[in-house]
């Protein structure tokens, strides 16, 4: 049976815009869900009878990364300043709240994968997970900072899927949830700072001690 492949995909660290990025793209008439391909239950076989014109994001692509990029599916890697996602993660304690299955265990066992186990500690695993997420990514596709029009010209630029009218204004916090506040001093005392520390200043963003 002949299969249609999904035209492209949005990932990112979690928290870091791919909720927003659907939204804003499917405001301009550029087809893209939001975890609807790549969630708890999809893959690369629901990627694989999606439609050409047809877009998801979703951190969950992750765990596919190696077969998009094998099947030559444009990814596009939307970063956010990695403090501001390590708050994120703390404020909704995405570790330690069972709200947040089967995504949670998803994430534990990504991590596992890439050299860190879970320690059920929301700010050492969310440094650990942002720090070690961005690192990965960035392997297979360059970090983009995104708002209302650069995300679509982006998708446009590395799909050829053109809108059909002009994104509407879409709040950027439409998606907020509950937020800590750790400085990075503070995040500084985890393990995983360094390796943090290197992604913020990689991607241009400004990481004072």
């Amino acid at each position: 049976m002949a299969t249609t492949l999904i035209g492209f995909v949005i990932t990112g660290t979690g928290r870091c815009g791919t909720g927003y990025a659907a939204e804003v793209l499917s405001s301009a008439g550029i087809a893209c869900g939001h975890e609807e391909v790549f969630g708890p239950e999809g893959g690369m076989e629901k990627a694989r009878s999606s439609d050409a014109s047809q877009g998801d994001s979703s951190w969950l692509a992750i765990e596919y990364l190696d077969a998009l990029r094998l099947e030559r599916v444009p990814i596009i890697n939307l970063v956010r300043h990695p403090v501001a996602v390590v708050n994120s993660l703390v404020g909704m304690r995405f570790w330690s709240e069972d709200e947040h299955e089967p995504h949670r265990s998803i994430a534990g066992a990504l991590l596992a994968r890439l050299g860190f186990e879970s320690t059920g500690n929301d700010v050492a695993d969310s440094v650990e997970w942002v720090g070690r997420v961005m690192e990965t990514i960035a392997l297979y596709a360059k970090p983009y900072r995104i708002d209302r029009s650069n995300i679509v010209n982006l998708v446009q630029h590395e799909t050829g899927i053109d809108p059909t009218r002009e994104p509407a204004e879409i709040p950027a916090n439409f998606n907020q949830r509950s937020r800590a506040a750790f400085s990075p001093m503070q995040l500084s005392r985890t393990s995983g700072w360094k390796r943090l520390l290197e992604q913020g200043n990689a991607n241009g963003y400004r990481m004072d001690v």
